[in-house]
């Protein structure tokens, strides 16, 4: 999968690779948009990033974040979830899977999807108003 840059919706959506069906599955009530974001312990942008997506999750109406993390062993992961008071389901990627469907350009970057579609790539710190605004013209 191509990373493109968060410059709005993108024009066709892109089906989501098959490896989603793990992501949907951790917010099975969940029937809006998922913003899956991939992120790893030892990136600094992320560990800046993570709280803004914990508010996020909270103030944008039908929006579920899920967290991807890509380090290979959990504790560093789990311990950054536990100092942060996240409050976000979490799938620790430590085999790669997720990682390699979506292959992401940069860390931390994040995928807007909708009914199995990916609508949006946001690579860098996301713009929380810029998430918003892709949300609601959904």
């Amino acid at each position: 999968m191509t990373a493109l840059l968060s410059l709005g919706l993108l024009a066709e959506p892109i089906k989501a690779p098959p490896e989603t069906a793990a992501l949907y599955a951790l917010t099975p009530d969940h029937e809006g948009p998922l913003l899956v974001n991939f992120w790893a312990s030892w990136c600094s942008p992320c560990a800046a990033e993570l709280p803004l997506l914990a508010h996020l999750d909270d103030e944008v109406d039908d929006l579920r974040v899920v967290l991807v993390n890509i380090d290979h062993q959990r504790r560093r992961a789990e311990a950054m979830v536990r100092r942060l008071e996240l409050d976000l389901p979490v799938i620790y990627d430590t085999d790669g899977e997720l990682t390699r469907a979506f292959d992401p350009a940069a860390l931390p970057s994040s995928w807007l999807l909708v009914e199995g579609e990916v609508r949006q790539v946001y690579e860098g710190v996301i713009e929380i108003e810029q998430v918003r605004r892709d949300v609601e013209a959904l």
